[in-house]
C-alpha cells in the first residue's frame, strides 16, 4: 500500500495569480506523487462583498518560495516524505499546462439560502480533482520528479477565504 498526505490549509486569503497551494517533487526525491484528490471550499466566515474569479490547476516544472506546508501522514508508520518533496503556498511557480480552470464565488456562505457560496462548503461538491473516478482508459496525474501541480487563483478577486486540500500518495518512482 502507497504511503497517503494530506496537505491541508486553513483559510487562505484569495489574491490575483497566487499559488494557493503547490506540491513539487524536486530532483532527487527517488520518488513519484499520485495526485488523488484537490479540494477547494469557501471559508469566508464574514459579511464580504465577493465576486466571481476563476481558480486554475497548472502542471508546475519549478517551485520556490513561499510558506512551507506539512502535510499530515494517514498513518503513522508511514515513511516519511523526501526532503525534495516541497509543499507551500504562495510559492513563485512556474508554470505549464493548464489542467483544469473552474470559477469561483468569493463571497460569503449564509446559513439560509442555497447558492454557490453555500455549496463551496461542501466538501464532495468541492473536489476539483478526482483519481477516483472508474475510466481505466485515462491515466492517472502522476508527479515525477521535477513536476508539481499547483492550485492559482487566476481572476482578480482579492477578497474571500478558502480552505485548500491535496491528498496525494507517495509511490516508487
Amino acid at each position: 500500500m502507497a504511503d497517503t498526505f494530506t496537505a491541508y490549509l486553513r483559510d487562505v486569503t484569495v489574491a490575483p495569480n497566487k499559488s494557493l497551494l503547490t506540491l513539487f517533487n524536486g530532483a532527487g526525491s527517488g520518488r513519484a506523487l499520485k495526485i488523488a484528490r484537490i479540494q477547494c471550499l469557501n471559508s469566508s466566515p464574514t459579511a464580504r462583498a465577493g465576486v466571481i474569479t476563476n481558480f486554475d490547476i497548472r502542471l508546475v516544472s519549478a517551485s520556490a518560495g513561499g510558506t512551507a506546508v506539512v502535510p499530515t501522514a494517514h498513518l503513522p508508520t508511514q515513511t516519511a516524505l523526501p526532503a525534495e518533496v516541497l509543499l507551500a503556498t504562495g510559492a513563485t511557480d512556474t508554470v505549464t499546462d493548464l489542467l483544469r480552470r473552474f470559477m469561483w464565488s468569493t463571497d460569503e456562505p449564509a446559513a439560509s439560502s442555497l447558492t454557490i457560496d453555500e455549496i463551496q462548503t461542501i466538501p464532495a461538491f468541492c473536489t476539483v480533482w478526482d483519481l477516483g473516478y472508474q475510466d481505466l482508459t485515462v491515466p492517472k496525474l502522476i508527479l515525477r520528479e521535477g513536476q508539481g501541480v499547483a492550485l492559482r487563483q487566476s481572476g482578480s478577486g482579492t477578497v474571500g477565504l478558502v480552505d485548500v486540500r491535496f491528498e496525494f500518495l507517495n509511490v516508487a518512482a
